[in-house]
């Protein structure tokens, strides 16, 4: 649990600086790219599958519009008429499980990203934005996820099971007999 709060914060931190605070550029349509700092420094498939519960290959179903993680309210000199608080979007997708590499799930899971689409509300502007080696999925997209099960966790997923990607390096998109993944890896 301490592993992922501090995940959480790294991310909140890395999207509060990099796209959250230059509000000018959150009023966009076309999404934003994030680039964040990993709380999991693995990089190989080694060392994704020992942090990893589950390893599937799954395809995209249903991708659930985004909800709001409230990360604080704005103090009132900083806030303007429409960002009182600083937000940061989180989707949820459906997939259908097609193969089982590690553990053991269901037919069906549900995988939680950091980013997506959110309205404009009275407390923030429109926000589009999604992590770079992990944007978010599109319906009938196909995928080997090494994922970590949150399932219960207090933010997230309290009362129902969640998964996420252990890091950017655990997600490849899958197009036919071509696997590719879209971490950057260090040299």
């Amino acid at each position: 649990m301490k592993r992922f709060m501090i995940l959480i914060a790294t991310g909140a931190l890395g999207l509060a600086v990099g796209v959250l605070l230059p509000l000018t550029t959150l009023h966009r349509e076309s999404p934003q790219t994030a680039h964040v700092q990993w709380a999991s420094p693995a990089t190989t498939v080694a060392e994704e599958d020992a942090e990893a519960d589950v390893i599937v290959r799954v395809r995209i179903d249903r991708v659930l519009p985004a909800r709001v993680g409230t990360i604080f309210a704005l103090p009132p000199a900083s806030q303007k008429p429409d960002v009182k608080d600083l937000v940061i979007p989180f989707t949820d997708s459906v997939v259908r499980v097609r193969e089982v590499y590690k553990g053991s799930v269901g037919e069906e899971l549900l995988v939680m990203q950091t980013g997506g689409l959110l309205s404009k509300t009275v407390r923030h502007p429109l926000i589009n934005t999604y992590l770079e080696d992990d944007p978010i999925f599109v319906t009938g997209g196909e995928h080997i996820l090494f994922l970590k099960n949150i399932s219960g966790d207090q933010i997230h997923a309290k009362g129902r099971q969640l998964y996420r990607i252990v890091n950017g390096a655990g997600r490849y998109d899958v197009n036919g007999d071509t696997v590719t993944s879209r971490a950057d890896f260090p040299s």
